[in-house]
């Protein structure tokens, strides 16, 4: 265990170590190399991210979060690593069989997207290949939503156009009736912005996605940038069970079996 330092030698230390990221943040942003440069930036924005996280560490609670089931779908803050250490925002799948809504962490497996110099052919042994899985289930939750919003939509104009034509400021449901007008048009924006998130999603993401099995980590849930809530725009995805046990098989064989 390290030896306590005063005040003295904690102002010292810090001052010596923002000296330290200064100086070799500079100098990669100085280098004419794209990917210093490119260093330079993840860094800069993964201090700030971590800076924020730890802020708000004190005040956290996992409980405000959904509950994560085993094939959920997430996107998580995996920060700046090391090496071949897999780091970034990426999707995940969530491995826990009974994660409680208050533990901290969760297990999970990260996913990287199909590039078009990859070849898949020769996927290494710890790479398993989920083609599209994903991409088509937020499609078909998007899909839904919008359904869900043109629905919402059609029964808040037929209820104004039939308030406006029986209704008059006396009655006495009147503000009854057109507070329930209002919540029905709350809610058809509601599914309007998710499905709007859902196709700004949908734009970004390639078509196929690669388990990093032997990526596999335990994160933070302050790590998780979506799903939040169970109305965010991957709250509702989850792969399959076969690709579970696809997954499940992979582990066994790398990892467990002779």
């Amino acid at each position: 265990m390290s030896k306590k330092k005063s005040k003295e030698q904690l102002i010292k230390h810090k001052d010596t170590t923002i000296k330290q990221w200064d100086s070799f943040l500079t100098s990669l942003i100085e280098n004419v190399s794209d990917d210093d440069s490119g260093k330079a930036d993840k860094l800069s924005y993964w201090l700030s991210d971590y800076k924020k996280y730890i802020d708000y560490e004190t005040r956290f609670s996992p409980a405000s979060l959904k509950r994560y089931k085993r094939g959920d779908v997430i996107k998580v803050n995996l920060g700046f690593n090391i090496g071949r250490e897999f780091g970034g925002l990426h999707y995940a799948i969530v491995l826990d069989k009974n994660n409680s809504i208050y533990d901290h962490t969760l297990l999970v497996v990260p996913l990287t997207s199909v590039k078009p110099y990859k070849d898949l052919s020769h996927l290494r042994k710890d790479e398993l290949l989920l083609d599209d899985e994903i991409f088509r289930l937020l499609d078909s939750n998007c899909r839904k939503i919008i359904e869900k919003a043109r629905s919402l939509h059609n029964q808040y104009s037929e209820q104004i156009r039939f308030f406006q034509k029986e209704h008059s400021t006396n009655d006495s449901d009147y503000s009854l009736k057109l507070q329930k007008i209002r919540a029905m048009q709350q809610q058809t924006q509601q599914h309007i912005d998710l499905a709007t998130k859902m196709m700004g999603e949908l734009s970004k993401m390639k078509l196929g996605s690669i388990a990093l099995i032997g990526q596999i980590t335990t994160i933070s849930k302050i790590r998780i940038y979506d799903p939040c809530t169970g109305h965010d725009v991957l709250s509702k995805v989850r792969v399959s069970s076969e690709t579970l046990d696809k997954i499940d098989s992979c582990i066994i064989q790398n990892y467990i079996g002779k």
